[in-house]
C-alpha cells in the first residue's frame, strides 16, 4: 500500500526563526566583559544570521504554499472563489512564479496581481523593511570576505561605503557586544537580537498583510509580536 504526503515548511521556517531570535539571540545579546565574550560574539553572530535566513525562506515558503495549493486539486481553499483559484493555478502550472528564478518579492508582487490586490508599497513598512531582510540574506548566502577597518578605543565613525550601515541604522538596536566597539557595523554590530526580531517582525507582517487582504486563511499560526522587545543596547 502507498499513501501520499505533501509537507508544507512556511509553519517550520518561521518556528524556526522565531526561536532562534527569542530563545538564543536574546539571551546571547547582553553585555559581557568575561572571557567567553569572544565565544557569544560567534554564537550570537550565528543565531541571528541563522533567523534572517529562517525568516526569507519562511516568506517564499508562504507563497510558494498558495500557488500550489492553488493548483492541487486534493486541497482546498474556500475563501477563493473558483475563477481567482483557476488563475493561480495556471499561473503556476506555466512555471510562473515558480522556482528560485522569481525573487522573494517579485512572487508576492504577481500574487497581488493575479488576485487583482493593491501593490504594495516598497517606500514603507513592512515591504520596505522586507526588501532589506533579502538583501541581509542574500549577502549572508553569497557571502564574500574583505578587510574593514577597526577603530580602537572608540566606536567607529559611520561607513559612507557600508549600505547596510546607511539603510539600516537606528533601525534597532545594535549588538550589546559590540555597540560601543570600533567594529564595523555589517558584518559585527548589526548583527544582535535587535535585528533578529526586526528580522522576523517584518517578515511576518509582511506575509500578514498579503494573507490578509487576499482574505485568505494562512498557512502558519506562529506569532512574531510573542518575541521580547529588543533591549537598548548599552
Amino acid at each position: 500500500m502507498q499513501l501520499l504526503s505533501r509537507k508544507n515548511f512556511s509553519a517550520i521556517h518561521l518556528r524556526g526563526a522565531i526561536r532562534l531570535a527569542g530563545s538564543v539571540a536574546y539571551e546571547l545579546d547582553q553585555p559581557d566583559d568575561t572571557p567567553r565574550r569572544g565565544t557569544r560574539i560567534v554564537a550570537l553572530d550565528a543565531a541571528v544570521a541563522s533567523t534572517i535566513i529562517a525568516a526569507t525562506a519562511f516568506l517564499e515558503a508562504a507563497i510558494n504554499e498558495l500557488f500550489a495549493d492553488a493548483a492541487d486539486t486534493m486541497k482546498q481553499i474556500p475563501e477563493l472563489s473558483a475563477e481567482a483559484r483557476q488563475t493561480l493555478a495556471e499561473s503556476w502550472a506555466s512555471g510562473v512564479p515558480r522556482t528560485a528564478s522569481f525573487p522573494v518579492l517579485s512572487k508576492y508582487q504577481i500574487g497581488r496581481l493575479l488576485l487583482k490586490l493593491p501593490p504594495a508599497d516598497s517606500g514603507a513598512s513592512p515591504a520596505q523593511g522586507v526588501s532589506w531582510i533579502v538583501k541581509l540574506r542574500n549577502a549572508l548566502i553569497h557571502f564574500e570576505p574583505d578587510w574593514k577597518t577597526h577603530t580602537i578605543g572608540k566606536r567607529q565613525e559611520s561607513n559612507p561605503d557600508d549600505k547596510f550601515e546607511l539603510a539600516l541604522k537606528g533601525r534597532f538596536p545594535e549588538s550589546s557586544l559590540l555597540a560601543s566597539s570600533g567594529n564595523p557595523f555589517f558584518p559585527d554590530r548589526i548583527f544582535g537580537y535587535g535585528c533578529a526580531h526586526w528580522a522576523v517582525s517584518k517578515s511576518a507582517a509582511f506575509a500578514d498583510e498579503f494573507f490578509s487582504l487576499a482574505g485568505i486563511a494562512k498557512g502558519y499560526q506562529e506569532e512574531a509580536s510573542a518575541l521580547p522587545p529588543p533591549r537598548e543596547a548599552t
